[in-house]
Parts: structure tokens; C-alpha cells; sequence
């Protein structure tokens, strides 16, 4: 995997430390979703969302126990400078009943929003619609998973929705969300194998500044947040198993930590930031474009995401002229990670008490 340069000459500056903290952050909230999978009775892939839209919900994060909580984390950022904030939401949507066969009740969407107020041409956001799938164990009883363990049957329909959905707005908006087994809490020996994996992929490459910086110490860590538990597809091929999330770290499965932090980086990052994932982040302080725009619009994937009326009429209308004329693709639900610089930096305002 070779690094590309610098193409992307925007976006905001995080310091490495504020990036660590988020990365860690997340990873905690990985770890308390994952670690249900490996319960004498696993959870759910639904029920392993709705843990997941639970903590990333302001309102209802508290009633579960994490290693690193938000509200340490924007404690620690206000120690740190005193410019960075970060909070969460989740919405549901309420669309339309004669909307009922367009809604698939197992995605989500999801949205980063980063407001710059002391520089606002630098604000943007990015927007994804995210197919959760859980890793199946090899067996029950007793319950085993091993580096090949799999996601279970293959939907070449599913991944042609996929691929229709990218190309009608012309950008690569919709991803797997994976549900894996943390390494940490399988056999050794399995655990093992995948870091031998994972390093034999990351440990040649040499990345630039703040990521690979936290990469190189993350590779000599036995519990890292590379070796996690949720990640994220760059593709819309599905991995066939746990081996091939692990060895294809970076190229086409990212932990969901590092792929919400590479955002937050001026530079691209190995195959997290792809050329062509560039003009899918829109600058709000820059004119919008318009719908009607042929080069993939950002305006209209978040719409969709967001539950937007006229985005999703768009859409449908683009989907019943290709035949699709019950085609699941609206999420009930929205989640939304707002990160803040430079809003209310007044400690007596913003100060978050460290318990």
C-alpha cells in the first residue's frame, strides 16, 4: 500500500494529541459493542446497532459503562487548548407512510459536522449511509471464532444496490459498517495471527505526520485500537472473513475510530481519503452546488442521509426510472458527530468537571 501525497490542501488541522484522545474515545465505545459478541449468547446485528446509536447519543451514553467517556474526552480537550469540542445526536426519522417500502430498518446514517468559528471557510461536513453486518461464530456451543469465521451468506443483490446507490449520486456515500470480535478476547492463538496480519500490512508503509505518528506507537500495543472490533469498508465488497478485515487494514477495512479520525486530518491517510472521496466533502463556507451537478453531489448524499424531503424525492425518482421500484434505502435513524473549534472557549461556560 503506498501512500499518496498531498493532494488535499484544506480541511482542518488537529494536533495529534486531540486526535488521540478521539481515536480513544471511539475505540471505547468499539470495545462496549463488540465485547456483546462474544457473550455466551451473542447479541444481535440488531441489537449490536442499537447499542451502538446508544452510544453515540449524548442523552443516553451515560447509562453505559465506558472505559474513556465523552465527558472525559472533552475534559481532556479543553486541558489540551481550550478550542475543541465534540458532541453527538441521533435522529429518527419519521418519513412519509407510502415511504414504508423505501425504509430499511437495519442501516444507519451517519454524519460528521466539523464547525470551524474562528476560521469559517475551513467548516465541513461528510455523510455516509452504513450496512451493519456481524461476524458469525465457527460455533455456538462453545462459542468459537477464528480468523476464519465469516459475515455469513453472500448478497450479490445487496452489494448491486450498493453499487447503484454510489453511482446515481455519483459518490461513494454508502459502506459496510462491520461487527467483529475484538482479538483481545479470542483464543491466542487466533489473536495472534490477525496482529501478525495487521503488521505485516502496516509496518512497511510509512505515513505522514499525525496518523502515522499514533500508528507506529499503536503497532507496539497488545490491545491497540487497531485491533478492534467495528470497522468500515472503503469498498463495496464484502470481506469474506475475519482474516481479510485484519490483512486488509487501511486498503479496504478501517477501524471505525480511525476512519472518523482521518477526517480530521489535513493529509490523506493510506486508502481511508481517496482522491475520489474528496469532492465528497463539502465546504460549507464555500456556494453550494446545485442538484442537478454530474460530478456526484455532497449536498444531495447528506439529504438522503439526513432523512431530507427533497433529497430523498431526488433519489426515488432516479431509482423508479432504473426499475428499482422497491429498493430499501432510507435509514431510520441518523447520527451526527459535530466537532467544534473555537465555540465558547469561556471555561466557566464550557468546562466539563472531571468526576
Amino acid at each position: 500500500m503506498m501512500v499518496r501525497g498531498a493532494h488535499h490542501t484544506g480541511g482542518p488541522m488537529i494536533s495529534p494529541k486531540a486526535v488521540n484522545l478521539i481515536i480513544k474515545h471511539f475505540d471505547a465505545i468499539d470495545e462496549a459493542v463488540t465485547k456483546k459478541m462474544v457473550r455466551n449468547r451473542p447479541w444481535s446485528e440488531t441489537a449490536l446497532t442499537s447499542l451502538l446509536c446508544d452510544l453515540l447519543d449524548e442523552k443516553t451514553q451515560d447509562e453505559e459503562i465506558l472505559r474513556y467517556t465523552l465527558k472525559e474526552l472533552n475534559h481532556e480537550l479543553y486541558e489540551l487548548d481550550g478550542l475543541i469540542n465534540v458532541s453527538f445526536s441521533i435522529e429518527t426519522h419519521e418519513y412519509d407512510p407510502r415511504m414504508e417500502r423505501w425504509v430499511t430498518q437495519a442501516d444507519i446514517g451517519l454524519i460528521i459536522q466539523f464547525e470551524d468559528y474562528l476560521l469559517p471557510s475551513e467548516s465541513w461536513c461528510i455523510a455516509w449511509l452504513l450496512h451493519p453486518k456481524r461476524l458469525y461464530p465457527d460455533s455456538r456451543n462453545p462459542l468459537k471464532y477464528s480468523e476464519v469465521s465469516s459475515f455469513g451468506a453472500f448478497d450479490p443483490q445487496q452489494q448491486e444496490r450498493m453499487k447503484i446507490l454510489n453511482e446515481a449520486v455519483g459518490i461513494p456515500f454508502v459502506r459496510f459498517l462491520l461487527y467483529c470480535p475484538r482479538p483481545l478476547y479470542l483464543d491466542d492463538d487466533i489473536g495472534r495471527k490477525l496482529t501478525y496480519l495487521r503488521n505485516r500490512i502496516l509496518s512497511s508503509n510509512i505515513f505522514d505526520y499525525t496518523l502515522g505518528l499514533k500508528l507506529h506507537d499503536e503497532l507496539s500495543m497488545s490491545n491497540s485500537s487497531l485491533a478492534a472490533g467495528i470497522f468500515v469498508t472503503t469498498t463495496t465488497e464484502l470481506p469474506p472473513n475475519l482474516a481479510a478485515v485484519h490483512s486488509s487494514m487501511f486498503n479496504e477495512c478501517c477501524p471505525m475510530s480511525w476512519f472518523l479520525a482521518s477526517h480530521l486530518v489535513k493529509r490523506e491517510f493510506g486508502c481511508i481519503y481517496e482522491e475520489r472521496d474528496l469532492r465528497f466533502k463539502r465546504r460549507l463556507g464555500r456556494p453550494r452546488r446545485q442538484l442537478d451537478d454530474n460530478d456526484g453531489n455532497p449536498d444531495w448524499a447528506k439529504g438522503i442521509v439526513s432523512g431530507n424531503p427533497d433529497a430523498i424525492k431526488r433519489l426515488l425518482s432516479v431509482l423508479r426510472e432504473g426499475n428499482q421500484s422497491t429498493f430499501p434505502v432510507l435509514p431510520p435513524h441518523t447520527l451526527t458527530v459535530n466537532i467544534s473549534v473555537g465555540k465558547d472557549m469561556n471555561p466557566d461556560t464550557r468546562r466539563i468537571k472531571h468526576e
